[in-house]
């Protein structure tokens, strides 16, 4: 009676032992109470933990929210920008706002996978923003084959290679730097290649960034190769062991890196 009293009386949402050691008992009734008591114990620890869960999920959908909100802020506002540049007659302006505005575009899109032909679009969208902040240093060639352009690729790995090659190769070398973007059927895979006439490395330091990139060795000093591991690794991810960039420099001549991933259509994916 005192142990059906017991349980009658919870109604805070969560089970409470029943302590009965000053009470007389048959084993029998000690075997229920002690196997209560072990519910109870599991019934709370996952309570608790769904309560957590619950709480997490709660913080995500408001982070995601907030996420949501932001970007259409910012899309907004630079679509502003660009009107008062035009009408205030400053096309660099003009230019840096809609570039941009189509990159955040791009990213906010929801498949991870997009043409090769979008992936060239926001490059060149990049690039047009780094040659207004940087005139007269650098120029881009494009050799995209029509046959690999609505080939279906994964978003933002051409995009962290040319910024390598402009902010660790072009930067570091007088004289105007020339960024080369080649892409094209190899087999059944697509390759690009990405070749500057920058600074270059030793052997010893291309070495050092290919293990970075490889992720046998951390270098947090290492910003360009910390965004190389990224599209390393997410291309390992996405297509296997076998796919990853290759790199190959010579010190004051430049650097080419290659890129080769399975060619995918849009329908297979």
């Amino acid at each position: 009676e005192h142990f059906c009293a017991a349980i009658r009386n919870m109604g805070n949402g969560k089970l409470n032992r029943i302590e009965m050691q000053d009470r007389r008992m048959t084993r029998e009734v000690m075997n229920v109470v002690d196997n209560y008591n072990e519910m109870a114990d599991r019934m709370n620890e996952y309570l608790s933990r769904e309560l957590v869960y619950e709480r997490n999920q709660r913080i995500i959908q408001s982070k995601m929210l907030k996420y949501q909100i932001n970007p259409h802020f910012l899309y907004n506002t630079l679509n502003t920008i660009a009107s008062m540049g035009e009408l205030s007659d400053f096309p660099e302006i003009v230019t840096i706002a809609k570039n941009l505005s189509y990159i955040m575009q791009y990213n906010l899109r929801g498949s991870s996978f997009v043409s090769l032909a979008s992936e060239i679009e926001m490059v060149k969208s990049y690039i047009e923003i780094q040659q207004i902040r940087f005139p007269d240093t650098f120029a881009v060639q494009y050799d995209i084959a029509e046959d690999v352009k609505e080939l279906q690729i994964i978003k933002f790995i051409l995009q962290p290679i040319v910024e390598n090659a402009l902010y660790h190769g072009i930067k570091n070398k007088r004289g105007m730097g020339h960024i080369q973007i080649d892409g094209r059927m190899a087999g059944d895979n697509i390759e690009f290649i990405v070749s500057d006439n920058g600074i270059g490395m030793r052997e010893e330091e291309a070495e050092h960034l290919r293990n970075v990139i490889s992720g046998l060795i951390s270098d947090d000093r290492s910003d360009g190769g910390f965004g190389l591991f990224n599209v390393n690794q997410r291309l390992e991810l996405n297509y296997g062991k076998e796919y990853g960039l290759n790199i190959e420099s010579t010190y004051n001549v430049g650097t080419t890196i290659r890129v080769k991933i399975p060619a995918v259509k849009k329908q297979t994916l």
